[in-house]
């Protein structure tokens, strides 16, 4: 069974060149997945010189070394890397259900953000916005015969209208609906991987601890936004409460830096942990002017996580289209233009790229540079090719 690895183990692992190293490793399940939880430099395959990094996945591969040992592949890149080599694996019927589910769930995710600032002076432009979006995912789910899906979709139709029986503008009562529905889409999922057993047990398992890191960030996002609705509100602080706000700050940090999977405890996580620590530090000063900032700035980096989350999936189609060797429909190439579109957009915050106060900003820099050579691979004079737009793309994931 997956779970949340939580305990630091030695493991005496096989990988490339006949190495045995002892590792310390987080077992998500035994003797098939690892997480790697401390960098390994320097080591040595023949005269070739190779590192295992923190937050690796070690996957077991299907074949054995001449001595029947178990042999595991290192996916340094974390957990997109590895999924990416292990979607051969993956039932296209039960892939492509979940790739509309989380699009679905993404659209009730960013609604759920609108009700939280959603209120009576809200425009009407935003609340059509709103109501399109949500109305929507109610529409595909029309024609659905599973009980959890149909759940969703009633949900789904109540949530449309940003207004309760009253008329009234409700924000809370239809953001509870939209995590409702959300979860009803979780457990269709779950399903899906349990009545399947064509889906190998590596890629299961790598899809369950991606969606399991997922859930994190979505459940850590949700308690920093909740804490920015006491400013947003109007409300003052006193002591007992600022005290209470930052240990609950405090163990949302304590939170994000025990997650060990890559990328996620690389760049996302512990910048944020950082920056709620410092918040915490503010509010028992009682600073309180300068926690509100902080706590934007975390809420920016979460919208980061998204975007790259958004740019895998690129690289991802990329990915299999280069290793099938075939060339995309028109279509393909359209959905593509409008993904790289859809994340610059993603990426950007009233005219400003989201990490435009951070210390080492890298979205101008570091990230449209690649996602423009990656719209050139696709649709460029020699039309579209496969092999750059997944090393752009994938360059362009990086710095996230």
């Amino acid at each position: 069974m997956v779970k949340k690895a939580s305990e630091r183990v030695w493991r005496t692992l096989l990988v490339k060149g006949g190495n045995f190293i002892n590792l310390q490793v987080k077992v998500i399940r035994e003797h098939v997945l690892h997480i790697v939880c401390e960098p390994y430099h320097n080591l040595k395959n023949g005269k070739e010189t190779f590192h295992i990094l923190k937050g690796a996945v070690l996957v077991r591969n299907t074949e054995l070394d001449a001595d029947g040992h178990e042999f595991y592949m290192i996916f340094n890149g974390g957990i997109y890397d590895a999924l990416r080599s292990q979607a051969k694996h993956v039932s296209d019927g039960i892939a492509r259900e979940g790739e509309t589910i989380s699009v679905m769930q993404g659209s009730f995710d960013w609604g759920l953000r609108q009700t939280w600032y959603m209120t009576k002076e809200t425009s009407s432009e935003d609340l059509d916005a709103y109501s399109a979006r949500i109305g929507g995912v109610a529409n595909h789910l029309r024609s659905v015969r599973d009980d959890d899906k149909v759940k969703a979709k009633e949900k789904a139709v109540k949530a449309t209208s940003p207004r309760d029986a009253k008329k009234r503008i409700n924000g809370p009562s239809r953001g509870a609906i939209l995590w409702s529905a959300n979860q009803r889409l979780d457990k269709r999922k779950a399903t899906t991987r349990r009545i399947s057993p064509r889906i190998a047990t590596r890629a299961w398992d790598l899809t369950s601890i991606a969606d399991l890191a997922w859930g994190v960030k979505h459940d850590l996002e949700l308690e920093v936004n909740q804490a920015m609705r006491w400013w947003k509100d109007g409300r003052t602080l006193d002591t007992d409460r600022a005290e209470a706000m930052a240990l609950r700050l405090e163990k949302t940090a304590g939170t994000l830096r025990s997650v060990s999977i890559a990328p996620y405890s690389r760049r996302g996580f512990p910048r944020i942990a950082d920056d709620l620590d410092l918040a915490a530090t503010h509010l028992r000063q009682f600073k309180i002017p300068w926690v509100d900032p902080i706590l934007d700035r975390c809420r920016r980096a979460f919208l980061m996580m998204d975007a790259r989350k958004k740019i895998e999936e690129i690289c991802t189609t990329a990915s299999r289209v280069h290793k099938a060797k075939i060339g995309p429909t028109a279509a393909d190439v359209w959905n593509l233009v409008r993904d790289l579109d859809e994340v610059i957009r993603m990426l950007f915050e009233n005219g400003r790229p989201l990490d435009h106060d951070f210390k080492n900003p890298v979205i101008e820099t570091k990230v449209i540079p690649f996602l423009t050579a990656v719209r050139a691979g696709a649709i460029g004079p020699d039309g579209y090719n496969a092999k750059i737009v997944y090393a752009e793309s994938k360059a362009a994931a990086q710095p996230l």
